[in-house]
């Protein structure tokens, strides 16, 4: 009997079949969960003093260790443990790190090499790097670079690039001198800026990415840095002012500094510069070939106005002053002060709009013939290339438009059946979308983006009149605010921003049709519209764009009654905000109407 029961034991367990064999899959068991259990089974081990073999001493402090924990993590005490004939500290059990001061900081950066766990803030993150450097906990290191780097601003970038020079943080280096010469402007009027060394402060004098209005401010800047500290600085005066380009420096800029300078040796040696003509550009200079680059603006500073389309008179033998849509593209370029046309548009249009976005200019919607597009053309300032982009879901003209947050373009109101209607362009799905819906019906506005607010302005309503409502839309919340109302209702009038502070509104048509010369400002800080000094002559359908510290307003027409026969003037009027004063500038290759303006 018992025999037979062991056969049938032993069968069962070698010839049964598994009934689930056929209907099974395999499994992967992740070690996340048990993985995250041994780490910290590990680290109370290590704060109850559990199997412990070494220990680390910071000042007074000891701190009991698992040698393998320490050199799985860490190459530096992997070399320790690995060599133990070599170093003292194996046969002694302990090392004594006598550059950390900080054992509170020692215990999180130990939490860390066990859990992986650690929480970086701007009060750790310097000593953090300390100690990942000397345990060469790479990890951590990039963790605290990538923190620094996502927190840069430009009272702090100065000490960020310091920092990353000292302990050879490449990367981070690099984006810390990016983010200073792209903010060079603003980051000169720093406190730290003044601490800058001397070796940084050169390179960046060498910099062609330098984003300035002009190089007076890079000379400003290198005076307020050297009278910092005039003992030690002083020395490096005259290199610096053969560094910065002063010859496209005004003298009147440098007299006005000197003036203002109560440093005898700072005053000479202008005085000196400007009395030497051997280091003038020649009037005449041909800026394609002449040879010093101290001649030429930096390549960040080498901005330039692209008009684009609108309506001009075509001289024929018929009627001179025949207006025709059109597809010609200029671009003003400030430093030689000259126009010269780029590659045309591919569809003539007027009563567009152009946008920048990730350095491209896209030109959108717009007017033809009577016919409103809802095209949209991409122009490439680099490469002066342009290529056709996906078609708004509404035909538009006489809208509004802007960019957002680097990463959307927002469009509004218009003649064409998108009035009432916001779309949004996605240039990572390349793709427009109905995004909202205005609280009224609105063409013949101007939209303006800052600093996270899109400010819409004037226009006409939906019961066709001409409105002075002023309204700011958040297209996080979608949600629209009615702010201070303009003093005068207008539309077909130019806007723009200027100086972060200020929204500038120029001309338009008024009530009773009236063409408009008033100019309003619009103080954002204070939600309030003033008058400022008239434009010399009254227009409607112009643009405007900011940019040197002025206003350069260009194109426009100065009678409603016959347009046909209106000529089209190429004056381009220049206000300047500070003297409240309006000039005059180089004109215009074409003269034109209801065109779009953008500063590169």
């Amino acid at each position: 009997m018992s025999h037979h029961n062991n056969y049938h034991k032993q069968s069962s367990s070698r010839f049964i079949p598994n009934p689930f064999c056929k209907r099974t899959e395999n499994i992967k068991v992740l070690k996340d969960i048990s993985l995250n259990k041994m780490t910290t089974t590990l680290n109370q081990y290590r704060k109850d003093v559990m199997f412990c073999d070494f220990e680390l001493r910071i000042l007074s402090k000891v701190f009991p260790v698992h040698k393998l924990v320490l050199a799985s993590a860490s190459p530096y005490f992997e070399t320790l443990f690995r060599n133990s004939g070599s170093f003292i500290e194996n046969s002694n059990n302990y090392v004594d790190i006598k550059e950390v001061d900080n054992p509170e900081l020692m215990e999180t950066v130990l939490n860390y090499i066990y859990t992986g766990d650690i929480e970086i803030d701007s009060h750790n993150v310097q000593e953090i790097v300390q100690i990942s450097s000397i345990l060469q906990l790479t990890d951590l290191i990039n963790y605290c670079t990538k923190f620094l780097e996502n927190n840069l601003q430009t009272f702090n970038c100065i000490g960020i690039l310091c920092f990353s020079d000292f302990y050879g943080l490449s990367s981070l280096c690099f984006e810390a001198k990016r983010f200073i010469e792209n903010n060079f402007a603003e980051i000169i009027k720093e406190d730290e800026f003044l601490e800058l060394p001397a070796n940084l402060f050169k390179s960046f004098l060498k910099s062609e990415n330098l984003s300035i209005i002009s190089e007076y401010q890079v000379l400003m800047g290198t005076v307020d840095w050297i009278l910092h500290n005039p003992q030690e600085r002083l020395q490096y005066l005259t290199e610096f002012i053969n560094i910065i380009r002063m010859p496209i420096i005004s003298h009147n800029l440098i007299e006005t500094l000197i003036e203002k300078c109560d440093n005898p040796v700072v005053v000479d040696t202008l005085r000196r510069y400007m009395n030497n003509n051997e280091d003038r550009c020649p009037a005449d200079a041909n800026f394609g070939g002449y040879s010093s680059v101290r001649c030429k603006p930096r390549m960040a500073s080498r901005r330039a106005i692209y008009l684009f389309g609108g309506q001009g008179s075509m001289n024929t033998s018929r009627n001179w002053n025949s207006l025709h849509t059109l597809c010609l593209v200029e671009k003003y370029n400030f430093h030689t002060a000259t126009w010269h046309m780029v590659k045309s548009l591919m569809y003539p249009r007027s009563s567009h709009c152009v946008v920048q976005l990730h350095n491209k200019l896209f030109v959108i919607g717009g007017i033809c013939d009577s016919l409103i597009l809802e095209t949209m053309e991409i122009y490439d300032p680099t490469s002066d290339e342009s290529s056709l982009g996906p078609h708004l879901k509404m035909p538009r003209s006489a809208f509004g438009a802007c960019s957002y947050s680097d990463s959307y373009i927002y469009v509004f109101g218009g003649l064409g059946g998108g009035g009432l209607f916001v779309e949004q362009f996605d240039p990572l799905t390349n793709h427009w979308e109905i995004y909202d819906q205005m609280p009224s019906y609105r063409y013949g506005m101007q939209v303006i983006e800052h600093d996270g607010i899109i400010f819409i302005i004037g226009g006409v309503n939906s019961h066709e009149m001409i409105t002075n409502s002023v309204m700011s839309y958040d297209p996080q919340t979608k949600k629209f605010y009615e702010l201070a109302p303009l003093n005068q209702p207008r539309e077909s009038f130019a806007a723009c921003i200027h100086n972060g502070n200020y929204i500038y509104v120029i001309g338009g048509i008024g009530l009773n049709s009236q063409i408009l010369n008033s100019v309003e400002q619009y103080n954002i800080n204070e939600n309030k519209w003033s008058y400022v000094t008239e434009m010399p002559t009254a227009k409607s359908n112009l643009c405007a764009a900011s940019i040197n510290n002025l206003i350069y307003v260009y194109g426009g027409q100065g009678s409603l009654i016959n347009p046909q026969n209106c000529r089209i003037g190429k004056k381009v009027f220049v206000y300047d905000p500070e003297v409240n004063q309006w000039l005059t500038s180089k004109p215009m290759t074409q003269g034109r109407l209801d065109a779009a303006v953008i500063v590169v």
